[in-house]
């Protein structure tokens, strides 16, 4: 302050400063100065106020103006006329979003514009807030240019501003976001099979579904925000079987919220509850607003726990199904199997009959007859059950009456229907009387359980007739005691009446058979005569002797005539048996058999044997006691052969043969000659090998003869006489050689010439000559009997015969068949050779030979000619 002012006034200005006025003069201002410069500078104040309001007005109506243009959501500048709001303006981003520029817009109403016709009542309530000054801030859909779309409406006013600011932000695809979302959880999530926990980072029910409140029967709103181990504890356990050991699985997660936790539980049925099996799956969250937290999942695997435990059923019913012996059995756990365990109403088995060739009811339960009335039967190919057992094919129908194939006269009441075949024994069916009852799942496991019944079926089959084989084995071990005990007696007996009488009584004593007899063919008659019997008899032999003459021919003549076993597998049944039924029957017999006794073609009689039921005769059985026929029939015929060669009394039958067919006869009557035999022998093959002497044809044209002859295999020139040449033959032809053999006979002599052919044959005496004659009449065609006659066989002693040997041996030939014979000369291998037992003897090899053969002729000469 400078010192010339005396006098100094100062008031203060506000904000702005001091306001000072000074005087040379001292005490120049009074009180009234004072008012007149403070009101001064009242009013000076308030004008400065009034100029700074103004500027900061102005610049805040620039700022706003600046970003009413520039800022990015649609705004629209606006004064209420009659509570219509009037556009004054808008921005770019307006004109963008809802398609009007600023002169058009200008002075039109905000609501015509924008405001959809449902939503003009929300829209004056807007306004009459506006007008109440108070703030909105809502969330409106608005008409855009590319349609109705969702906007967050907020107003804004300007201090010095009549009008009214709204602005518009986009929230369309926020809004469709929260939709998606909200969709996901109430439609999606909410609406799945699969129930859901999700719980927070403390183990509260953030969220629930209504599935898992369902399966546990749970109030969905009081759990929401529930502790889960209160909601275990309180509503969850008692509807859970094992629930402690649920109870602890679960709550262990929280406690140690790392893993992931898969389990199984069963719910339990209850009032609003149903029964059902979930699997459970559980994770933590790892992130999002729940992190920490946990969710859990239970889905409803009934179905599958279900079909396990009925798959665990069928493989229990498939064991009992092995484990049946019996076909029936087998079909009735089937059956019983596809209604208990697979829930199929109705089940049925059917099965094949050989004799009505039709698939018969086998296996019908009581309640499916009720519903559906008596099952039919189906012939090969009729009907639906027909032809799936002929194509070997199952069939499945939805509604069984609507195929074709449905047969006439079977139930109207089944619909759903099925049949599965169980190979060549039957079919197996399942009913409903329900359309489309059975599902795929339904109808494989009955494919199965039809497939195991089948390879029961067949083990059954296969076991039965194992079993059946080993009582036959049994049966057969029994009878073939019964033939070795006969084998032993025919070794033991000696004659052929023996030989019968042992047969009966060892037959007659086994537990086999009743009764026993055998039966020959006597000389001037055709008929079985009894010649030995053994057992339960009781006159039958002696009357149907009686019945002869009235009755046709029966088994044991028809064993005699044929060669072949006659069976009678039922005496009650057999028409061809029935002259001898009542007779029979008396005494007990229900079944026979008739058993040529025969060695090669000759039959030497008949064994019968009777049993005490029927059908005791097998084909097992009648091998075996046709071979005890033949074994029977060999032992008669070496009876006789012994008998035969025992015998000093033979007989001799003379035969001459006419326009024989074989090569001895065709050729002397073709090419003149004559063919006289020398001896015959048999080939290892059973061919007979025949010496002739042929006189008076050339030795060539013989041997040309042989080779062109049908029945000469071979033909060979011995050696070559004035009175005859010496042929081997392998002889094919017609021969009596064979029919001798088995009768124990020898042929003696044979002689063909141009004229005919004689020959000799010996036959034991007391040998039954006709059935020897038929034998050679039969293989040598135009064979005639020309004489008969006994005669005496000269016996001759072992003394006689080496001395008559002697006596035509000479002394060098003596002494080399027996240097050969001590030497080993003929033994095999040698023990000497030629030339060591000719050096033993001191002559040369050649004269030890010549000796050697003329001793050794000489000695077969003198036993084959014996």
């Amino acid at each position: 302050m400078s010192d010339r002012y005396r006098s100094l006034l100062s008031v203060p200005f506000g904000d702005e400063g001091v306001l000072q006025a000074g005087s040379h003069t001292p005490d120049e201002f009074d009180a009234e100065d004072l008012r007149l410069a403070e009101l001064l500078v009242s009013h000076a104040a308030e004008a400065l106020v009034r100029v700074q309001s103004e500027r900061a007005l102005r610049e805040e109506r620039d700022r706003f103006a600046a970003l009413f243009e520039n800022v990015p959501e649609p705004t629209a500048r606006y004064e209420l006329h009659d509570g219509e709001p009037r556009i004054q303006s808008v921005n770019e981003a307006f004109e963008e979003t809802f398609g009007y520029d600023a002169e058009a817009a200008l002075g039109e109403s905000l609501d015509d514009l924008l405001v959809p016709d449902d939503a003009t009542e929300e829209a004056e309530r807007l306004n009459e807030l506006v007008q109440r000054g108070e703030r909105v801030d809502a969330e409106v859909q608005r008409e855009a240019d590319d349609g109705i779309r969702d906007f967050l409406l907020r107003n804004a006013e300007v201090s010095g501003d009549a009008g009214n600011y709204v602005i518009y932000t986009d929230i369309t695809e926020r809004k469709r976001n929260e939709e998606r979302h909200r969709s996901m959880t109430e439609d999606v999530m909410d609406n799945t099979d699969v129930g859901i926990f999700v719980l927070d980072d403390d183990f509260q029910v953030a969220w629930a579904n209504s599935a898992v409140a369902e399966y546990f029967g749970l109030d969905r709103e009081r759990v929401l925000g529930a502790d889960k181990r209160t909601v275990i504890e309180e509503n969850v356990c008692h509807s859970v079987e094992n629930s402690e050991a649920f109870a602890e699985t679960v709550t262990a997660t929280y406690d140690d919220n790392t893993g992931v936790e898969e389990f199984t539980c069963h719910v339990t049925p209850d009032d609003g509850r149903v029964g059902r099996h979930l699997q459970h799956l559980s994770r933590p969250i790892e992130s999002g607003l729940y992190a920490g937290g946990r969710v859990e999942l239970y889905y409803d695997v009934t179905e599958r726990v279900e079909r396990e435990e009925m798959l665990d059923a069928l493989h229990g019913a498939t064991r009992d199904l092995m484990a049946a012996e019996r076909q029936r059995d087998i079909c009735e756990t089937a059956v019983e199997t596809a209604r208990d365990v697979l829930d199929i109403p109705h089940s049925s088995v059917f099965r094949w009959d050989d004799e009505t060739e039709r698939l018969e009811p086998y296996i019908i339960p009581e309640e499916t007859t009720a519903k559906m009335g008596e099952a039919p039967s189906f012939g090969y190919g009729d009907g639906i059950v027909g032809e799936a057992f002929e194509t070997g094919e199952a069939a499945v129908f939805d509604d069984a009456q609507l195929d074709p194939q449905a047969l006439d006269g079977g139930s109207d009441e089944i619909r759903g229907f099925g049949v599965f075949p169980l190979g060549d024994w039957g079919v197996m069916t399942v009913a409903s009387l329900s359309v489309g009852a059975f599902d795929g799942y339904e109808i494989d496991l009955v494919r199965v359980l039809a497939a195991n019944a089948e390879v029961a079926l067949n083990r059954a089959a296969r076991e039965e007739e194992l079993s059946e084989q080993r009582s036959q084995l049994a049966e057969l071990d029994r009878i073939n005691a019964v033939i070795r005990d006969v084998d032993q007696l025919l070794v033991r007996a000696s004659t052929r009446e023996e030989i019968a009488q042992a047969v009966c009584d060892r037959l007659a004593k086994s537990d086999h058979y009743q009764f026993a007899w055998t039966g020959e063919a006597m000389a001037g008659s055709s008929q079985a005569e009894p010649t030995a019997w053994a057992g339960l008899e009781e006159g039958y032999l002696e009357r149907i002797r009686e019945m002869r003459d009235e009755t046709p021919t029966g088994p044991a003549q028809k064993a005699l005539d044929t060669g072949k076993v006659q069976v009678v597998q039922s005496v009650s049944d057999d028409e061809d048996f029935e002259p001898w039924r009542e007779e029979a029957l008396k005494r007990g017999y229900q079944s026979t058999a008739a058993l040529p006794l025969r060695y090669r073609e000759t039959v030497y009689g008949v064994l019968c044997v009777y049993a005490d039921r029927a059908n005791a005769f097998d084909a097992r059985e009648q091998a075996v006691l046709a071979e005890l026929g033949e074994t029977i029939g060999h032992a008669i015929n070496a009876a006789e052969n012994k008998k035969a060669l025992l015998s000093d009394d033979v007989v001799e039958v003379e035969f001459e043969i006419h326009d024989g067919k074989g090569f001895f006869s065709r050729v002397p009557r073709e090419e003149g000659g004559t063919f006289t035999l020398e001896g015959v022998t048999m080939t290892a093959d059973g061919s007979f090998v025949y010496f002739m002497t042929v006189d008076g044809l050339d030795p060539d044209r013989v041997s040309e003869l042989s080779d062109d002859a049908p029945d000469v295999e071979q033909a060979r020139l011995v050696n070559e006489h004035e009175d005859g040449d010496l042929f081997e033959f392998v002889y094919t032809g017609p021969s009596p050689l064979q029919g001798l053999a088995d009768h124990g006979g020898t042929l003696r002599y044979a002689k063909f010439t141009a004229e005919r052919g004689r020959s000799i044959v010996e036959l034991p005496r007391n040998a039954d000559v006709r059935p020897v004659v038929e034998s050679i009449q039969e293989s040598v065609p135009n064979t005639e009997v020309v004489a008969q006659r006994e005669r005496e066989r000269p016996a001759r002693t072992v003394e006689e015969f080496r001395t008559s040997l002697e006596e035509d041996l000479t002394e060098r030939q003596r002494s080399a068949l027996d240097a050969a014979y001590y030497a080993g000369f003929f033994e095999w291998p040698r023990e000497s050779t030629g030339e060591e037992v000719s050096d033993s003897l001191g002559v040369s090899a050649p004269t030890f030979h010549q000796h050697l053969r003329v001793g050794e002729r000489k000695l077969l000469s003198a036993f084959l000619d014996e």
